[in-house]
């Protein structure tokens, strides 16, 4: 026992000794750390850089300074002589009562912070940090969290003690905490709580400021955005306060009566204003980095602590390119200005003298001279510099005025000559500047009110974007949801082809009605097309409406019942394991908006049985009847629709408008079925009449006469025919009070006379035969055999009743079969397939989704068109839709250490075969339709290339291009979205599918008026296409495209194209491009020779979009498949892979498509012309010819103000008779 104690004793003075050498080591190292440690960090310079230091955004080359979050306003360094000593002494009170006795470390508070852990259970939140620890803390701006910075932050405390006096670090302190996202310390906090200077501030404004230093969010009224939360906030900054004044007042620093005086009085807040001149890109960057897991990687709770953090941010935008964007931006909106306003002179108060000028930006100048004759000329002032507008700039800009008025450049030359005066002020950009001379070239230029955005992507990672003329503010690129026309057909058709459809599959191209769900839709093309069927490729090309309407209503025609299935289980809608069948049809029904129904089912077959029917009717040459026949729909609640389409006032509707919906909407099924019970009811009626008491008796009954003007007779190319046409009940027009009348269409034809009679009915016998014309030949509604009507009825019904044995738990196969869900599920698949590609706007599934009527952002389309490109996606962040866009690469400390560096995730969204047929239908429209400008403009001229001949006859390489042009219905928006290739090895072809920059842009007034002047509007072509083509130039250009070639490759000189590499599954195909016809099979690569122009030096020439080329012939790239029957076109089906599904290959589809045999088609030999194409710079000969390419849904039957005009009779059209011959 004692030999225990006695161990126990050694023991306990051993441990004492040991405890107490440590403790004194401890006190040797921080002694030694203060006394002669590095203080190099607590220099007064180096604070005060800190305090005042910010994070600095850099471009892609890490060089160039795109900006910073702050500027000078948002600084505000407050020495501490200026500071109320009611405000010093609030701050002390509030964050350390005994900062003025504890020489930086208050051990005294540690102790008490560390017990009240304690009793609550381990929950530390009572801070024991000192005012001169908490600046030491911002000072080194350190973000580990590790017991080393926390002993690190102890020695430079007590070194900063030694080094300053305690009022010198107060006034550290005080200038460096964080207050709001508009800047730090006393200075920013009195403007932007109060609107006041520092000195001015009171004791209840200096309680609040000193309280709600440690979280200012809780306590700030002016970022909560409901009332409640705002009284809230008000509520907390007065207790805040409170809880400062008492501990003012239990310091000894202010009165009783004064803390009585200050209690109950609210905070009085005034909220100052900030001005920034901050450029939208950095808002964008800022905005970027404001992500959970970039902020947590940075070690920071709020963004706000990036502003003054001093860090590096490097980002993916391209400095040279992000100049070329903002430079064609600026110049395409003057250029849109001018051709929409015309020519004028600016506000005078506008002009300020300047003392230089710089190249390519714009100014206002004073006219000092206007020279006449053949070499006009303008002279500007600007004050100390010079400038001429040259000869060849005046012409330019004549010719842009010339545009929309056609009266020849010279008529505007002399305008502009004329209306110029010394001393009016003038818009002008520099394009030369001589710094010794002060002399300068100038063009002429307009302020634009029109604004724009542009972004430019390469693989994810944005490399240029701009939101208008002025890149600050609101970013319309990126945030400006506008409707984006036609660009968004290309989603149909990407959309197609994973469906089974083929880019040669030809497609109707005439009016119609398309009905769903209740609702009619009659979409009008916004050109004259002579095609009646396209191919998808040539619906691109020419941006046909209709034609892509019609194959968005009919995106599952393609598939077989199986890959139904599939893709009803891509997009969630098969039977779950265990659902009832009640649940499925109601959970079905919630997603489509479509319930199954017989009606709906025979719809279907009403399109499938008339499909059937095509080879007989080709055969027999009845093509126009097959024409017909296509636009028969089902009939649905037409009346109501009919009384519509009356009830539309004059103003909104043209008579010739309302006539082709009536006829429209009239041929219809379910009213052929009328007619027939009525046509038999009549033609029994008049043979028994005629058969009593002959022709001229039955047109003298009265009774007969309304039957009788039922049939008419209508001339043909053969021998008349005679048709039964009449107005149903229900389809009368009735209107509502009295209006003006409107003109409805007299039936076709001529009327019956007795000779017609006698002919038709005279001759039959009792058994009806006899006659020439028999009941069955007799065209309903003229144009509709009814024996065809007959076939067409019973094979309705046989399909209906093959249908309906198939019937299984889920009806999936009556699913199958159904109209409206076949619709609906093609246009979920357009949603769910442009979500995949990154939009994150709201999409309606509507059947005018490929003419761009949803709304979203310039970004949003550039993400779609990336994976136009290689079918891939991209992503960077886990927050965000699945295909994302980047412009931070990495952020850095000051000390060069990588805190955050994005990391590319690439995806692959569907097969690159699709990318590769969704290409083709972009290069067709750059090289043979509405985007041709982009073909003429995007070239190297090998004359300014070193190595090259000069005197090369050919002199250009044409540098291929893909987009797709598109216009809203009113003309508010014009878009152009593609990409251009760039090379990345010498002598290689153009790999477009991984090397290119996807570029997007559109035009329009922000507050959405149409871009018109007279009959002339801006569509893509003419509006944003320019733009897109001035930025693929400076890409060209900057990337040194040139430096890529190979000069002694002759074939390249002589095709004036660089060639591009294929995707493996597709082979050159000669193809006649409207119609879809394979004329012959090769290797060969395009081989057509088109024109160059070069508008920004030999000025604009007005270019028709829609004209028609002289070659409609061209090279395809197909996807083709062999086999042992031979070579064929290639149908595939493959719903968008989705990140959380196994991926599966392309299929063949099994179903029973139309199939081109290229060796049966090659063997015709069919030679059609294929004569180069020009420049096709025709003039139209009237502007108001031109359209657009939009059409939004229901545009006019959506208007309807008031009551209808009334109808006017009008006679029918009479033909002369020539009965003898007729019958």
């Amino acid at each position: 026992m004692n030999n225990f104690k006695k161990y126990a004793f050694y023991t306990i003075l051993l441990g004492a000794v040991a405890g107490f050498s440590a403790g004194l080591g401890v006190i040797s190292v921080v002694a030694y750390q203060v006394s002669f440690g590095d203080v190099s960090e607590l220099k007064k310079s180096t604070i005060l850089s800190r305090i005042n230091e910010e994070t600095t955004i850099y471009t892609l080359d890490e060089q160039h300074k795109i900006g910073s979050f702050f500027n000078d306003s948002h600084r505000s360094y407050v020495p501490i002589d200026d500071i109320p000593i009611h405000m010093i002494r609030a701050m002390v009170a509030s964050e350390d009562k005994n900062y003025y006795g504890h020489v930086g470390v208050d051990p005294v508070a540690i102790f008490m912070a560390f017990m009240d852990g304690v009793k609550r259970g381990f929950r530390f939140r009572r801070g024991g940090s000192t005012i001169t620890q908490q600046t030491i803390k911002n000072i080194l701006d350190r973000r580990e969290h590790t017991f080393k910075r926390k002993f690190k932050e102890m020695i430079r405390a007590l070194q900063l003690e030694k080094m300053y006096s305690k009022e010198q670090i107060l006034e550290f302190y005080l200038n460096q905490f964080h207050v709001t996202a508009n800047g730090k310390g006393i200075g920013i906090a009195a403007k932007y709580y109060f609107n006041k200077e520092v000195q001015d501030i009171n004791l209840i404004e200096a309680a609040f400021i000193s309280g709600s230093v440690k979280a200012p969010s809780k306590y700030n009224p002016f970022i909560k955005y409901t009332k409640a939360k705002r009284d809230k906030a008000l509520l907390e900054a007065s207790r805040r306060k409170n809880y400062v004044l008492r501990r003012m007042y239990e310091q000894g620093w202010i009165s009783e009566q004064e803390l009585k005086d200050a209690w109950d009085k609210p905070v009085p807040f005034n909220r100052g204003k900030f001005r920034t001149r901050e450029v939208a890109l950095v808002s964008l960057i800022k905005g970027q980095l404001d992500k959970p897991e970039v902020l947590e990687a940075l070690g920071m709770d709020s963004i706000q602590e990036l502003n003054h953090a001093g860090l590096k941010i490097y980002t993916t935008i391209d400095e040279k390119m992000q100049d070329v964007a903002q430079l064609a931006m600026r110049r395409n909106l003057s250029r849109l200005e001018t051709i929409l306003q015309g020519f004028s002179l600016e506000d005078p108060e506008l002009f300020k003298p300047l003392r230089s000028l710089e190249v390519n930006q714009f100014y206002y100048g004073k006219v000092e001279k206007v020279i006449k004759g053949k070499k006009p000329k303008i002279i500007v002032d600007f004050g100390l510099p010079k400038g001429e507008i040259t000869t060849e700039s005046l012409i330019r800009t004549a010719k842009i005025l010339n545009l929309p008025t056609y009266k020849g450049y010279k008529y505007h030359l002399k305008e502009i000559l004329d209306s110029a005066k010394p001393g009016d002020v003038i818009f002008v950009e520099v394009m030369e500047y001589n710094k010794e001379t002060n002399e300068a070239v100038l063009e002429f230029k307009k302020k634009p009110t029109i604004n724009g955005g542009l972004i430019s992507v390469d693989e994810g990672e944005v490399r240029a974007v701009v939101a208008g003329f002025e890149n600050k503010g609101y970013n319309r690129a990126m945030f400006a949801a506008r409707q984006p026309g036609s660009v968004f057909k290309s989603v149909v058709f990407f959309a197609a082809t994973q469906l089974g459809w083929n880019i040669l599959d030809r497609v109707d191209n005439e009016r119609r009605i398309f009905s769903m769900q209740g609702t009619y839709y009659f979409p009008r093309p916004d050109h004259k097309s002579p095609y009646k069927e396209t191919s998808m490729l040539w619906t691109g090309v020419k941006s046909e409406n209709l034609a892509t309407i019609y194959l968005t209503a009919n995106l599952l025609d393609k598939l077989n019942f199986s890959e139904f299935q599939a893709l009803l289980g891509s997009s969630g809608l098969l039977p779950e394991d265990d659902e009832a069948p009640r649940d499925y049809h109601y959970r079905v029904a919630k997603a489509t908006g479509v319930q199954l129904d017989n009606s709906g089912i025979r719809e279907f077959l009403l399109e499938r049985t008339i499909e059937d029917m095509k080879p007989d009717l080709v055969f027999s040459g009845r093509l126009s009847l097959l024409r017909d026949l296509g636009k028969l729909w089902w009939g649905r609640g037409y009346l109501a629709e009919l009384q519509n389409i009356y009830a539309i006032e004059l103003d909104d509707i043209s008579d010739k408008e309302r006539a082709i919906r009536i006829n429209l909407l009239k041929r219809n099924f379910e009213r052929m079925g009328v007619l027939e019970n009525d046509l038999s009811a009549d033609w029994l009626s008049l043979s028994q009449e005629v058969q009593r008491v002959g022709a001229e008796g039955a047109f003298t009954d009265d009774n007969l006469a309304a039957v009788l003007s039922r049939f008419r007779v209508l001339s043909s190319s053969g021998r008349p025919t005679l048709a039964y046409v009449r107005e149903l009940p229900g389809e009368e027009y009735v209107p509502t009070e009295e209006v003006e009348e409107i003109s409805l269409e007299p039936p076709p034809g001529r009327a019956l006379n007795p000779l017609d009679v006698q002919a038709i009915w005279g001759s039959m016998d009792n058994m009806g035969g006899g006659s020439n014309i028999k009941l069955e030949d007799v065209l309903l509604d003229a144009y509709l055999p009814l024996k065809y009507y007959g076939l067409i009825k019973s094979g309705i019904e046989d399909r209906y009743r093959v249908v309906m044995e198939q019937k299984d738990e889920y009806s999936l196969y009556q699913y199958f079969h159904h109209h409206d869900f076949r619709t609906s599920v093609g246009l979920k698949y357009l949603v769910d397939l442009g979500k995949a590609m990154g939009v994150y706007s709201n999409l309606e599934p509507v059947l005018s989704f490929g003419l761009g009527t949803n709304e979203v952002s310039v970004a949003e389309v550039a993400k779609i068109y990336q994976t136009f490109k290689s079918g891939k996606t991209y992503r960077f962040f886990k927050e965000g839709p699945q295909n994302q866009l980047n412009f931070v690469k990495r952020v850095e400390d000051r000390d060069g250490n990588i805190l955050f560096e994005a990391q590319k995730e690439e995806f692959q969204l569907v097969d690159p075969c699709y990318a590769a047929q969704m290409g083709e239908v972009l290069r067709k429209v750059v090289t043979h339709g509405t985007g041709r400008r982009a073909r003429g403009e995007l070239y190297i001229d090998l004359r300014e290339v070193t190595g090259f001949a000069s005197g090369s006859k050919k002199g250009k390489v044409r540098i291929p291009a893909f987009g797709k042009t598109g216009t809203t219905n009113d003309y508010t928006t014009a878009y152009f979205a593609g990409y251009v290739p760039y090379p990345t090895e010498q002598r290689q072809p153009l790999d477009h599918m991984s090397s290119s920059n996807v570029i997007a842009s559109y035009v329009g007034y922000d507050l959405n008026q149409t871009m018109q002047r007279g009959p002339f509007k801006i569509s893509g072509a003419m509006g944003a296409l320019p733009i897109w083509t001035d930025y693929a130039k400076g890409l060209i250009k900057v990337k040194k495209y040139s430096n890529y070639l190979d000069k002694f490759d002759l074939s390249l000189i002589s095709k004036q194209v660089w060639p591009l590499k294929y995707h493996e599954c597709t082979s050159g195909t000669k193809v006649d491009l409207p119609r879809g016809t394979v004329i012959r099979t090769s290797q060969e690569q395009d081989k057509e020779v088109f024109g160059f122009t070069n508008f920004a030096k030999d000025g604009e020439t007005f270019l028709n979009e829609f004209s028609r080329t002289r070659s409609i012939n061209s090279y395809v790239q197909l996807a083709i498949k062999s086999d042992e029957s031979g070579r064929s076109l290639r149908r595939m089906f493959q719903p968008f892979h989705r990140p959380d599904e196994e991926q599966v290959g392309v299929k063949d589809v099994e179903g029973e498509p139309d199939t081109v045999d290229l060796e049966e088609e090659e063997q015709k030999e069919i030679e059609l012309d294929s004569e180069a194409d020009d420049l096709d710079l025709e003039l139209s000969p009237n502007p108001s010819e031109l359209g657009n390419e939009g059409n939004q849904q229901g545009e006019e039957s959506a208007s309807r103000k008031g009551p209808a005009p009334r109808a006017a009779p009008t006679k029918p059209t009479e033909t002369k008779s020539d009965t003898d011959e007729l019958w």
